[in-house]
């Protein structure tokens, strides 16, 4: 029998490859949405990428400003016909770590 890791303790697998954002998928977004409503500026994706919690956290590749129920409804079509995860963002209290993008 295995002993549990600390209450807390991450796990983390090696093996898990990360996905990342097509070109494609980006100008698609940008097409439907408008250039100044996607962006993949580090000081955006960086801000995007942590929140309150403890935890180390992995940052966005993209960051969508949703305006509408329209853009959101757009950005999770295009998103899961490329199957490329989307992790909401508020407005970054979360203290357990929701903002991680281990999956691109």
């Amino acid at each position: 029998k295995m002993a549990r890791p600390p209450l807390g303790a991450r796990s983390i697998s090696a093996s898990r490859a990360k996905r990342t954002v097509s070109t494609e998928v980006l100008s698609r977004l940008r097409e439907e949405l408008g250039e100044d409503q996607v962006s993949t500026k580090t000081a955006i994706i960086e801000a995007h990428g942590r929140d309150e919690s403890y935890h180390e956290l992995t940052p966005p590749e993209a960051v969508v400003f949703a305006q509408s129920t329209d853009d959101v409804i757009a950005t999770v079509r295009c998103c899961s016909a490329h199957n490329v995860p989307v992790v909401p963002f508020g407005t970054g209290t979360s203290l357990e770590g929701h903002v991680d993008c281990v999956d691109g």
